[in-house]
């Protein structure tokens, strides 16, 4: 009898031990549940939050420029590589001095491009033939006296420069002005954003995001410069240049 019951107690143990395991096997239907979860989950992360206005703003602040940087260079053609290059290094070493010596820091001047261009006699039978070579060397110059732009110009090209490709204008206070010009774009943003809340029967709520477009930067401007011996001084004028921001604000609306 005992050994009956020994027998019973031990079975019944058995069983109990078992049905955790058993709650936990993974059946399809278990599975499946889990996966469309998931998939709900992931569907509610894709659909935006329910009560929320986005609106951009932006804004300009107009500023007088007071610096410049402008390309200056040199060309030389000949028939062989190694004289063409002797012509633009001498010329450029003569440009370079007399930059210097009209109030460009060395430091202000830097090499922007330095090539070396075959050039080619193309026949009407569709052959070709190398006829020379063509050496350029040009000089980005930053000029901080934004009065001597012009002497600056014409010193070059009395020392030999036989290339201006453009001017950039910029100001020295671009970070203050585009400090301005940030928060300008801030408050029109949220302007717009009230607007649109109160006519749709809304009260605007908490900023939720603020991001920051790219805003503005130096002021290209092509002149063609005339490079003929004996001109009257070059006239540089510059106008004013705009100094932008772009914001996107994102609000909570109820």
């Amino acid at each position: 009898m005992k050994t009956r019951l020994c027998i019973g107690l031990a079975a019944v143990l058995c069983v109990a031990l078992a049905l955790p395991a058993l709650a936990t096997e993974p059946t399809p239907e278990n599975l499946l549940g889990d996966l469309m979860g998931q998939t709900m989950a992931s569907i509610e992360g894709m659909i935006p939050a329910k009560g929320q206005l986005t609106v951009t703003g932006s804004a300009t602040v107009p500023a007088v420029p007071d610096r410049a940087r402008v390309t200056i260079g040199v060309v030389a053609e000949d028939k062989t590589v190694a004289k063409a290059q002797q012509q633009t290094n001498a010329t450029t070493e003569a440009v370079v001095a007399a930059l210097k010596a009209a109030g460009i820091a060395e430091d202000k001047l830097r090499t922007s491009d330095y090539s070396i261009n075959p050039m080619y006699d193309y026949g009407s039978m569709g052959g070709s033939k190398l006829t020379g070579y063509q050496v350029y060397s040009m000089l980005q110059v930053q000029i901080d006296d934004f009065a001597t732009i012009g002497a600056v110009i014409d010193a070059a090209t009395a020392a030999g420069a036989n290339q201006i490709n453009g001017i950039t204008f910029d100001t020295s206070a671009r970070e203050q002005l585009y400090a301005d010009a940030l928060a300008s774009a801030i408050a029109a943003a949220r302007e717009k954003a009230r607007g649109m809340a109160e006519a749709a029967g809304k009260q605007l709520g908490d900023l939720v995001t603020l991001s920051e477009g790219g805003g503005s930067g130096p002021v290209y401007r092509n002149y063609a410069m005339d490079m003929v011996a004996g001109k009257a001084e070059t006239q540089i004028q510059a106008g004013s240049i705009d100094i932008s921001a772009d914001v996107t604000m994102t609000f909570a609306i109820q």
